[in-house]
Formats: C-alpha cells, sequence, structure tokens
C-alpha cells in the first residue's frame, strides 16, 4: 500500500473509536441526578447541604379525613389535623437550603430596621436546629419523625403578616404544609426559638397522629415551647369560674387574642393534666388510640380518657402544680407577694407566699430571694 491508504486507514480508525466512545463521554459530562438545580432567574434559588445522617422514616400518614373545617389563616395559625397535609409551596423570590428534609426558605436581604441587638438568621443553623427539634418532638410524643418539613422565614412581622393573612395574636403559621415564622432580630437565633417550637409540634403532629381535638393540638404546641404561662395561670386560679371544655373539641375560629389566650391557656392546662396523672407514657398512650382515627372519635378523647375531669378539676392541677396545695388553700394568698421559681421551665415551676418588700431600692417591686433554696425572683403583686 502507499503512504496515502495507510493515512486513509488510520483517519477512519480514529473516528470510529470516536464515535464508540461518544456515550460515556456523554455520561461524564451529565450532572448527577441529585446536583442541586441551577439559579434560572425564573424560579427561586436553592441549594442542598449533605445529610450527616440516616433519615427516620416517618410513621405512614393517615388517612385523609374530610376537613372538620376550612383553614383560614385570619383566624387561626394552624391547619386543622383532620385533613391531609399538603405540599409545602416556597414563595416566589425566595431563596432556600435544605438539610437532612428541612428546607429552609428565606428573603434575601437584610430586616428593614436592624438595632443594636440585631442578630441575623442562618438559614443552615436553623435548618439543623429544626430537624433536632423535630427528634424531641417524636420522642415526647412516641411517634416517628417526620421526614421532610419546609421552613419559610419571613424578613420581619409585618411581611409576615402580609404574605400568610395570619391573625393579629399568631406569632407563627402552620398551613398543612411548611411552617412560617417571622425573622427577629432580637431573638439569639435571629427567629422565635418558642414560635419555632410550637408550629414544628403541630408540623409533626399532623403527619404523625393526624385528627386530633384542638384542644391537644395547641396545648401540646403550647407545652413543647418549655415556658411556664404563670401569670395566665394566676388569672385561672384568681377566677376559676366556669369552662366548657367541650368548647376545645374544634372551635369554628379563634378570631381574638383574649378568646384565643384563654383557649390556649387551657387546652395547654389540660396537656400538664394528663402528664401530671400519667407522665409521658400516659401523653404517648393517648396519642396512640386516636392515630388514624375518625373525627368523631378523635374529637371525644378527653372523655374517653377523664369522664369526670370538668374544668374545676384542671384548675387545681395547676393550683397543685405550683403552689402543691389545694385550690381552697391557695386562693389567700394569691394577691399577696409571691416568690417563683422555674419560670423557664414548666417541669420546675413552683411558687411561695413570702413577705412583701416596701424599700425604695425595690425596683418596680420586684427582688430576688437568694435566703432559701431554690433562688426565686419574687413580686409584690404578680
Amino acid at each position: 500500500m502507499t503512504a496515502r491508504h495507510w493515512l486513509v486507514i488510520a483517519a477512519i480508525a480514529v473516528i470510529g473509536a470516536g464515535i464508540w466512545l461518544w456515550p460515556d463521554a456523554d455520561k461524564v459530562e451529565t450532572p448527577a441526578a441529585t446536583s442541586a438545580p441551577r439559579d434560572t432567574g425564573s424560579a427561586p434559588h436553592s441549594r442542598t447541604v449533605p445529610a450527616l445522617g440516616p433519615r427516620t422514616t416517618a410513621m405512614p400518614r393517615p388517612a385523609p379525613r374530610a376537613p372538620t373545617q376550612t383553614f383560614d389563616a385570619s383566624k387561626q395559625h394552624t391547619a386543622d389535623p383532620c385533613t391531609a397535609p399538603v405540599l409545602a409551596e416556597i414563595p416566589s423570590g425566595f431563596e432556600s437550603v435544605t438539610v437532612q428534609g428541612v428546607t429552609v426558605a428565606w428573603m434575601p436581604g437584610d430586616p428593614q430596621t436592624p438595632g443594636p441587638t440585631y442578630v441575623p438568621y442562618v438559614p443552615t443553623t436553623i435548618a439543623h436546629l429544626a430537624g433536632g427539634l423535630l427528634e424531641e418532638v417524636a420522642v415526647l410524643t412516641g411517634t416517628a419523625r417526620r421526614s421532610e418539613l419546609a421552613i419559610i422565614i419571613y424578613r420581619d412581622v409585618d411581611h409576615f403578616r402580609s404574605m400568610t393573612h395570619s391573625p393579629a395574636w399568631a406569632g407563627g403559621l402552620y398551613d398543612g404544609g411548611a411552617v412560617h415564622v417571622p425573622a427577629s432580630p432580637g431573638d439569639e437565633l435571629g427567629v422565635s426559638l418558642a414560635t419555632l417550637r410550637h408550629e414544628i409540634m403541630h408540623s409533626q403532629l399532623h403527619v404523625a397522629i393526624g385528627c386530633m381535638p384542638f384542644w391537644l393540638n395547641e396545648g401540646l404546641a403550647v407545652y413543647s415551647t418549655g415556658a411556664a404561662p404563670l401569670t395566665g395561670w394566676l388569672e385561672m386560679l384568681r377566677a376559676p369560674g366556669s369552662f366548657d371544655l367541650r368548647l376545645l373539641r374544634n372551635p369554628a375560629e379563634v378570631a381574638t387574642a383574649p378568646e384565643a389566650s384563654r383557649m390556649y391557656r387551657v387546652s395547654h392546662a389540660m396537656v400538664v393534666h394528663i402528664l401530671h396523672r400519667g407522665g409521658q407514657p400516659g401523653l404517648q398512650q393517648a396519642l396512640r388510640s386516636i392515630h388514624g382515627a375518625d373525627p368523631e372519635k378523635a374529637m371525644e378523647l378527653w372523655e374517653a380518657l377523664y369522664p369526670r375531669v370538668d374544668y374545676p378539676a384542671i384548675v387545681e392541677t395547676i393550683a397543685n402544680k405550683v403552689f402543691g396545695l389545694r385550690l381552697d388553700q391557695v386562693g389567700p394568698i394569691l394577691d399577696g407577694p409571691l416568690c417563683c421559681h422555674g419560670l423557664g421551665d414548666i417541669h420546675e415551676i413552683s411558687c411561695r407566699p413570702t413577705q412583701p418588700r416596701t424599700s425604695p431600692r425595690v425596683w418596680f417591686d420586684t427582688w430576688t430571694d437568694v435566703s432559701s433554696a431554690p433562688r426565686a425572683l419574687c413580686k409584690n403583686k404578680w
């Protein structure tokens, strides 16, 4: 063969090899299916942080039920747990990050009026924290941690109200798919931890248990914040009055701040009563009894648990928990000076009567008693 013939044969071989290798080259250049989507400008920017460990498989969702009421964010702050969960929607223009199944979305930019106590929130930190809070409430309720959750953080309270149409008394919102909270630059994390705990409990109960009465849903959410609502409990003890617990089964709406305050206070006290009587096992047994139950059975949970326990008995439980006394023994000391310990921990809360202080050095009639353990905050009038 001539040199020209050898050149033609070599060229054909090179072209053939290129055609044979082309499919593999294409596979190498194609991004993996798990890669984060690029920001095209037409959709919210997001990124995914690799999980640090295996996710917990969530308990199978209860079968969807017909709603017992229509969710209206302008009158309540949480979705009806008797309806099926919905997919979370990230608002347009928000960025997001996902950590171990928790997606945190936020509006780029700083709050409008940062002050000297301004603390910027860090979305990745909040995502990790929310995952831990989900684990915490899963342990408390004896349920499997929900595998995915979206948390939407708004620039400030006004932005939160305008976007969610939530009631003025609501500090956060769970809409059946996502938790919504405003940024709070004055708080350590840049958001309210108590609000985050409250709404995350709603989200866990909705997926893990399903239909339940208002008092249990809200009572557990308030309980999960960890703080003792001492002022509200003292109001209950000062004016026990009467209250029909059946009103807390499934109220049509919670429209005003005073209504919400009382309903949540009583709901919380009902959960405290369950824990006071049966501890965490008693609470978990109550939740198991209505897991996936039809609405009618779920709404009658209190009557099934405590058929002879009415509102006065609930108030009696609070008197015993806070003072270690009966309600009739508490009455004479409620309007006098009290020293109280454990205000930030519902498990530690306790109050005792003390002598009044009249010294002009007492700032707003408030002082700290260190004469006996535990150290307590004292006021002439609570």
